[in-house]
């Protein structure tokens, strides 16, 4: 058993690295976020996801929380009083909020869910349950064993639901990963940290059981933080992650007709509906306030979209509709200048290599923002 625990150690590590190695774009803007709110101890995440249109998304909002939490409930019920879907257009007003600095989202996009989902098996869902519930530095009580042994038992029928296991797994991974990256890069003193998600059949199925594996995967990063990041920050004052508390909804609370925290998820809301009502191959949109949103709000730094297929990251970044066009003449002129010299004048060959590695790279920009 320890030989296995130690070989999920090894992996966890190694996701982890490949994850931010794709992460350090949104890092250094994630950190400047963090700076301007540095003298703010508690602070909220809030989640919505999107499985049913072009992108599959899952979206996390980073609140700062203590003064502001009043003051912004107020300002988003009066300017954002309906969800996305019961909203017929976006405004200034609501522009405005959404580009404020009080919000920081990073969306991920599940690309060739489908595939990813194939290759697990329900004996590999069985195996890692039981490696939980034998786990004894969890310290799991009965109540839970006997949701695990739910999961365990729904296993064994035709109808089992892969594709949930899948997605409850997923999400609750991706979240203590945008906590981790929030004490990486938050330097002022942490004294509580929520998740406040959605109400979701993520959060719902099985009586709340994605509470544990998120917090499985909460201890993990924060012993990658204690064992890896010293080896990567020689210099940085060690990060005191101990003393912090965490906190997530009572699961009875998504029984209850309203959560007391709905005001705030409609941030999480609006974006998400955004990114995932967005197909990218086509460029097109079912909504214009979607093209508003694209435009004037994921433009915007403090938002960020990570797509995640089955054998790559990538990051996604949306711009002005005039920086398009703005990338466009640079491409052109790029391969004026290529075609001049494929026709016979002289050129240095590593001056022909940067250009097209220019090309490359400004095409590039132009794929990943909105015609």
């Amino acid at each position: 058993m320890q030989k296995s625990d130690e070989l999920n150690k090894i992996t966890f590590f190694n996701q982890v690295k490949y994850l931010d190695a794709n992460f350090n774009q949104i890092l250094l803007k994630l950190i400047f976020f963090c700076s301007i709110h540095k003298n703010i101890q508690k602070w909220c995440m809030y989640s919505d996801y999107s499985f049913e249109k072009a992108n599959k998304t899952i979206t996390f909002v980073i609140v700062p929380a203590e003064k502001y939490l009043e003051a912004l409930n107020s300002l988003i019920k009066k300017v954002l009083p309906k969800d996305m879907k019961h909203t017929r257009s976006i405004d200034e007003e609501k522009r405005k909020l959404l580009t404020s600095n009080f919000f920081f989202s990073i969306s991920f996009i599940l690309e060739n869910e489908n595939k990813m989902i194939k290759n697990i098996s329900k004996e590999l869902i069985v195996d890692y349950l039981n490696l939980i519930i034998s786990n004894k530095s969890i310290n799991i009580n009965d109540e839970t064993k006997d949701k695990i042994n739910l999961i365990i038992k729904d296993t064994k029928k035709k109808n089992f639901n892969k594709k949930l296991f899948h997605r409850i797994t997923t999400t609750t991974y991706l979240a203590a990963y945008v906590e981790y990256k929030f004490i990486e890069s938050f330097k002022g003193k942490l004294e509580a940290f929520g998740w406040f998600s959605d109400r979701d059949v993520i959060t719902t199925a099985y009586k709340g059981i994605y509470s544990l594996f998120y917090s499985i995967n909460r201890n993990n990063f924060l012993e990658y933080i204690e064992n890896e990041l010293p080896l990567r920050y020689i210099f940085a004052q060690p990060l005191d992650i101990k003393k912090y508390l965490i906190s997530l909804p009572a699961p009875e609370i998504f029984n209850e007709k309203e959560l007391f925290y709905d005001s705030y998820n409609r941030i999480a809301d609006y974006i998400c509906a955004t990114i995932a009502d967005y197909n990218m191959k086509k460029s097109i949109v079912s909504h214009k306030k979607f093209i508003n949103m694209l435009e004037y709000v994921l433009t915007h730094p403090n938002h960020n979209i990570i797509n995640i297929n089955y054998n790559k990251i990538s990051n996604i970044k949306i711009l002005y509709s005039e920086e398009r066009k703005i990338l466009s003449k640079k491409i052109n002129k790029i391969s004026k200048i290529l075609e001049k010299y494929n026709n016979g004048s002289f050129c240095n060959s590593k001056r022909i290599k940067f250009l097209k590695e220019l090309q490359i790279h400004y095409k590039n920009e132009y794929d990943n923002c909105i015609k």
